[in-house]
């Protein structure tokens, strides 16, 4: 099974994001109404914009990790690790499971 790239330690704080220019501006003005660099304040908001997730993110790890038979920490370590790949999931031509009659 293919692995995921796994960040280096000397990468964990540097990252990329393409912005479109209306995107970018408002960073600008983020930023400096903040009294903030760029990289400061697109960290900040991605912080934040992370723990609003949370709840969201739990429930799509939970249900990954039930539908591949593993706990959620088995799960969370072998993304963080770069042992599970993103093609885990049956291909989209895969036979849908029959449904059962009630």
């Amino acid at each position: 099974m293919p692995t995921t790239t796994r960040p280096t330690p000397n990468k964990l704080n540097r990252y990329y994001a393409n912005l479109s220019v209306y995107y970018f501006w408002l960073l600008v003005v983020e930023a400096w109404l903040k009294n903030r660099s760029l990289a400061e304040e697109a960290g900040s908001l991605l912080a934040a914009k992370l723990m609003q997730r949370k709840p969201e993110r739990e429930e799509m790890l939970n249900a990954i990790a039930t539908e591949m038979g593993i706990t959620r920490d088995e799960l969370w370590q072998g993304i963080i690790r770069g042992t599970i790949g993103s093609n885990f999931l049956p291909e989209d031509d895969a036979e849908p499971p029959e449904e059962s009659e009630s």
